[in-house]
């Protein structure tokens, strides 16, 4: 008999959880792309008795007071549904537009760096109140057209408005909604033995907010380490052999 190792890769895939069917169903799944971990664990509470009557105390009972789980995964995808993962947040698509007469703030002094109202910004004009168009490396300077900075160089542009353009823009808040549950599914593949996959399901998910989320990466790639609170789905058949966690699936041999 040959030994059964395993070493898995595989796609990692949530969906948002259908509770309007019962039992609850997942709806499509999406794949977070490149993950470098993904661990699962579980652990039981538990009450232990001893006995009274032989003067060693020995144990003659443990009782299960509950069952809980935690995955833990390492995405290397900052994709901006990964993000609203961690952050608590929902995507927000603004389209491309026109800016004419932005005000800039007021009592500015010379050399004040200026964030206009949105970011990835082009063909930016400042013109004062007599329409006089101002010149763009004497009056002013474009710092950083991807965040909407400008820099104020003379006296004239600290009052000007501002016309410009500005790009289509994927964003989200932080914290502006609940702590997003899903159905997690792992399609594993045993790269010991190329035909021995493997399916793992955890049916309801609870995202915790990142714990550190690094913003400059000095040496290789950025992680989003993201850890899950496994829940039991009490919407599923109580007589279900599969219980209310999730389970480990794999073809018969």
């Amino acid at each position: 008999m040959s030994d059964l190792l395993m070493s898995l890769q595989g796609t990692i895939n949530l969906a948002t959880r259908n509770t309007a069917s019962s039992p609850v169903r997942p709806n499509a799944f999406r794949h977070v792309g490149t993950a470098d971990s993904c661990e699962m664990e579980l652990s039981v509470e538990t009450v232990t008795q001893n006995e009274s009557y032989t003067g060693q105390r020995l144990q003659v009972g443990e009782l299960t007071l509950g069952k809980s789980g935690t995955l833990n995964l390492t995405l290397k995808d900052w994709s901006i549904e990964n993000i609203a993962l961690a952050l608590y947040g929902e995507k927000i698509t603004v389209d491309a537009g026109i800016v004419t007469d932005e005000k800039l703030p007021e009592s500015l002094v010379i050399g004040d760096r200026i964030k206009l109202a949105h970011p990835f910004v082009a063909d930016v004009e400042l013109k004062i109140a007599d329409g006089t168009i101002l010149v763009l490396g004497t009056d002013y300077e474009i710092e950083s057209a991807h965040a909407g900075l400008i820099k104020l160089l003379t006296t004239m542009a600290l009052t000007a408005t501002v016309d410009y353009s500005y790009a289509k823009t994927e964003s989200l808040g932080i914290f502006t909604r609940q702590p997003p549950e899903r159905w997690f599914m792992l399609d594993g593949i045993n790269t010991d033995r190329e035909n021995e996959h493997v399916i793992v399901e955890l049916f309801r998910v609870k995202f915790n907010p990142i714990s550190n989320f690094s913003l400059l990466h000095n040496e290789g790639y950025g992680e989003l380490p993201l850890t899950a609170t496994v829940l039991a789905d009490m919407s599923q058949n109580k007589d279900s052999s599969l219980g209310y966690f999730g389970s480990y699936v794999q073809k018969a041999k």
